[in-house]
C-alpha cells in the first residue's frame, strides 16, 4: 500500500485502530463517519518514525481523540513528542485538524525549514511545549493561516535553538526586529 485516499475510511464507524505500513507515501484525510465525535477514539500505528509520519500529508476530522504509536526495534511506543520532518515546508490547509486531536502529543519540535501552517493544524491541541529549531527572526516569517494553526495556541513554553545548536533557550524575552 502506497496511497490512502481522502476519506478512505469515512463510513467505517466502528474503526478504532489503523495500522499504517512504512510503504505508505500519502495518507489522506481520515474523517469520522457521522461527523459527530463525542467519545470517538482512533489509534494510528505507524511502522516508521514520527518524522516520516509528518511527511505523509495526514489530516483528521471529527475524531474526539487520536493516538499515535510508532514502531521501533522493541515494538510500538506511544508518541508524546511530535517531531516534524525537516522535509515538511508547509502543513497544508485542509478540511480537518492535522495534529490538534492527538491527545498524547505534549510537545512539538518544528524545523526551521517549515514556513507555513494551514488552517486548524493545532486546533484542540494538548501541546504544552514548542521547540523551534530556528531563531526568532525565522519564527516571525512563518505563516500561520489562523490562530488554530499556531502550535502556541495552547502551549505555555517556547524554546528556540538559534543558529548553531540545539541548546534550547527558553523564549522568556522577545524583542521584535525593526
Amino acid at each position: 500500500c502506497k496511497f490512502v485516499a481522502y476519506d478512505a475510511f469515512k463510513w467505517c464507524s466502528n474503526v478504532t485502530k489503523i495500522n499504517i505500513p512504512s510503504s505508505v507515501e500519502y495518507l489522506g484525510t481520515i474523517r469520522y463517519a457521522t461527523g459527530h465525535s463525542v467519545g470517538s477514539e482512533l489509534s494510528l500505528y505507524f511502522d516508521g518514525t514520527v518524522e516520516r509520519f509528518t511527511e505523509l500529508g495526514f489530516a483528521c476530522g471529527g475524531w474526539e481523540s487520536l493516538y499515535l504509536y510508532v514502531k521501533d526495534s522493541q515494538g510500538y511506543k506511544e508518541v508524546t513528542e511530535l517531531v516534524i520532518s525537516d522535509k515538511v515546508i508547509e502543513i497544508q490547509t485542509g478540511p480537518a485538524t492535522t495534529y490538534g486531536r492527538f491527545v498524547n502529543f505534549t510537545s512539538v519540535r518544528i524545523p526551521k525549514e517549515t514556513r507555513a501552517f494551514g488552517a486548524d493544524a493545532f486546533r484542540f491541541s494538548s501541546v504544552t511545549t514548542v521547540y523551534y529549531e530556528g531563531t526568532l527572526d525565522d519564527w516571525l516569517v512563518i505563516s500561520f493561516y489562523d490562530e488554530d494553526a499556531n502550535p502556541m495556541i495552547a502551549a505555555t513554553q517556547l524554546y528556540m535553538a538559534g543558529d548553531t545548536s540545539k541548546n534550547w533557550a527558553d523564549a522568556t524575552e522577545i524583542t521584535l526586529p525593526q
